[in-house]
């Protein structure tokens, strides 16, 4: 409606609500479009393991209960793994990552996991260092894989689906492959990142240069 408004009453457009709200809505989808982006990867490199929205159910006699959602994804198939559990215990996690390297054949080279405290020691981690569980550290030995824990992708996990994050960069999507220089990582966190977001795209002159350029100016 904003922009209905805008336009007729800054531009004099004379047409019709309907024809902007329509117009507004397929330049939404093509914008969604244009932001997927997918980087390629080796196959038996890369996994991605989450815990998806607890799900409440009824059971017989309409008695409530909560199903947790595992979810492993692999980075070059995009193949996936499902199994619901009654809970998020490391012991359930360990049980869900069997199964799921069953289900494969095998694990992969390296498996990404967000901020779960399963997999993460919070207490002896900041944002600039992330511990791994020591119990996990030997699950992940004995099963013959590498843990990986980015600190942006656990940012973006954690507040995806539940809050609003507005984020500026001068990098292409294409390139935040070389800014994390991992390419399976950097589709992860795109994946996440552009699900149901706006790309709004500045062309001109910098603001921070031109702002600068003044101060250094009035400075001297």
């Amino acid at each position: 409606m904003s922009i209905y408004l805008l336009l007729k009453d800054k531009y004099g457009y004379t047409g019709g609500y309907s024809s902007v709200a329509r117009y507004v809505a397929s330049f939404k989808q093509e914008q969604k479009v244009k932001v997927t982006i997918r980087f390629e990867t080796t196959p038996g490199y890369q996994a991605q393991v989450d815990w998806k929205e607890k799900l409440e159910l009824v059971d017989s006699s309409n008695a409530p209960y909560m199903i947790n959602i595992f979810l492993m994804t692999l980075g070059y198939s995009r193949m996936k793994f499902v199994k619901l559990t009654f809970d998020r215990t490391q012991s359930t996690l360990f049980e869900c990552l069997t199964s799921a390297f069953e289900f494969f054949g095998g694990t992969t080279d390296e498996i990404l996991f967000d901020n779960m405290k399963t997999v993460v020691d919070h207490a002896k981690s900041d944002f600039s260092n992330v511990v791994i569980n020591e119990k996990f550290v030997q699950f992940a030995k004995d099963s013959g894989f590498l843990v990986r824990a980015c600190l942006f992708f656990q940012l973006i996990s954690k507040r995806y689906g539940k809050k609003s994050t507005i984020i500026t960069t001068n990098m292409p999507f294409g390139a935040w492959g070389d800014v994390f220089n991992d390419n399976i990582l950097a589709s992860v966190i795109l994946d996440r990142l552009l699900d149901q977001a706006y790309v709004v795209k500045i062309v001109g002159e910098s603001y921070r240069t031109k702002y600068l350029a003044v101060n250094k100016k009035s400075a001297g």
